[in-house]
């Protein structure tokens, strides 16, 4: 390709002058990314954010990490399942851990019913099952 170093490669001209990192900032992993760096804070009043399981979590972490925004200082981060490695995260992962082989066994029974009853609904409709939040430390107090 005409204009651009390989990857690694030095850049020259006007337009590298301009994105040149200083010497005493460390190489990122991702050229560019160094541009206007600085410690963010949520400017909407945004405290919290909640991923739909630990994996999605992790990487809202990652990306904070990334954007220098401190967990949780400025933003608390919370997953669910509770998978393994969700506390060896920087920091750990608060997450809540369900009850997910009860869950499945209760939702085949209840479609058992279902059809069992030629489509009549049971008498039980909703069923609540026990949970347990394991706090870690992507939580704390909001950001006054």
């Amino acid at each position: 390709m005409a204009g651009r170093a390989p990857l690694g490669g030095p850049r020259h001209g006007r337009r590298a002058a301009r994105h040149r990192r200083p010497p005493d900032r460390p190489v990122p992993a991702h050229p560019g990314r160094w541009r206007g760096r600085r410690r963010r804070r949520a400017r909407d009043g945004r405290v919290a954010a909640v991923a739909h399981n630990d994996l999605l979590a992790i990487g809202v972490l990652r990306r904070c990490a990334e954007r220098d925004v401190a967990v949780p200082a400025d933003l608390s981060v919370v997953g669910y399942d509770d998978i393994f490695g969700a506390d060896f995260c920087s920091p750990p992962l608060t997450t809540l851990a369900g009850q997910f082989e009860e869950s499945g066994r209760t939702a085949v029974d209840m479609l058992l019913a279902v059809r069992d009853r030629h489509g009549v609904r049971p008498a039980r409709d909703q069923v609540v099952l026990d949970s347990h939040l394991a706090i870690r430390r992507s939580t704390g107090p909001a950001p006054r």
